[in-house]
């Protein structure tokens, strides 16, 4: 409500602010309001400067990531749509490349979903059917970016490379460098996959560990684990 009340009034910061603080309050509003209060930010306030439309194309985003836990491919869509309205705004290259990547991600999504649905149905009946594993798995953990529910069905699925970096993720490594090993077998599936849309999920999880890696690494291990972690798309 409030920030309805603040993007009715034409205050887009105050529009932000209170988002985030219903994410602390109440672990966030739905994200069919927060697509609500950010459609009426661009209405209210049709032109604006590069600073606050680098902010609400960050704001959709965050909204985006909602829609994708909840399954809401309508708003999801709508949401990718909008990050692009205002990084385009924005000027902002970096900016318009991540948008471009999670909208790509989220029309591969939408396109996935049956699939996945099927296959969950054919694991209610068939908990280690492989093929139905490798299927959902994949869904989970880079469609949706849920891991933890993602990598035990990786991790009986009938992809050997995939398989075998699941079952290592799984053991949490603590040293560096069988963290470095992970990260490698991930940013290498990224290299393979011909799904294009889904390279950046994989990356995103080597990313993971080559930032835990990178600490405890040396030479030219910890120049590879921190150049390809910055190199990765957020």
């Amino acid at each position: 409500e409030a920030g309805q009340l603040a993007a009715a009034g034409g205050q887009p910061k105050t529009t932000i602010a209170a988002l985030d603080k219903l994410d602390v309050l109440f672990g966030g509003a739905s994200c069919k309001g927060r697509f609500a209060i950010l459609e009426a930010v661009g209405r209210n306030k049709p032109k604006m400067d590069e600073g606050l439309a680098a902010d609400l194309a960050e704001a959709c985003l965050k909204a985006l990531s909602a829609a994708i836990q909840t399954e809401n491919t309508e708003i999801g869509s709508k949401l990718a749509a909008m990050a692009g309205t205002y990084a385009t705004s924005a000027k902002s290259v970096d900016l318009a490349k991540r948008v471009q990547v999670h909208t790509a991600e989220i029309r591969q999504w939408v396109a996935d979903a049956p699939l996945a649905a099927a296959a969950r149905e054919k694991l209610a009946k068939s908990p280690d059917d492989a093929a139905s594993c490798l299927t959902f798995g994949r869904f989970l953990c880079l469609a949706r970016n849920d891991w933890t529910a993602g990598l035990p069905h990786l991790a009986k699925g009938s992809d050997a490379a995939v398989k075998a970096a699941a079952e290592a993720d799984l053991q949490q490594p603590g040293d560096a460098s069988r963290q470095l090993q992970l990260a490698d077998l991930w940013f290498a599936l990224a290299e393979k996959e011909t799904v294009k849309a889904y390279q950046g999920g994989f990356k995103r999880r080597a990313a993971f560990w080559y930032t835990r890696a990178a600490p405890g690494l040396q030479a030219v291990d910890k120049l590879r684990a921190e150049t390809r972690q910055e190199s990765i798309v957020a």
